[in-house]
């Protein structure tokens, strides 16, 4: 369990470093795609993380915490990047007036 857990949260973690290069590399502010697919990753990763916190004692519950963490930063990003106009479809960039 221990060695799933550290791979959610690298996987985790790298998706998060993917997705603030993307952004610090797209000036435009839109993208072709839908940044909500990054939930795919970030969900399962808190889910795994909440159940071994939940589950697990000693180090599985400490493992089980930072992927808690690491799923909950990287689905707060999301957001964030939507309500703040940073990261947007194109579809939804043009129907919130951002030309």
């Amino acid at each position: 369990m221990a060695r799933v857990l550290v791979v959610a949260i690298g996987v985790g973690v790298l998706a998060i470093a993917t997705l603030v290069a993307y952004v610090a590399s797209n000036g435009s502010g839109h993208t072709g795609g839908n940044p909500y697919v990054g939930l795919a990753v970030f969900l399962p990763v808190a889910a795994l993380g909440f159940s071994a916190t939940s589950y697990c004692a000693g180090r599985r519950r400490a493992l089980g915490f930072v992927a808690t963490l690491v799923g909950v930063a990287g689905t707060i990003l999301l957001v964030w990047l939507d309500r703040s106009n940073t990261l947007l479809p194109y579809d939804e960039w043009i129907r919130r007036g951002m030309p």
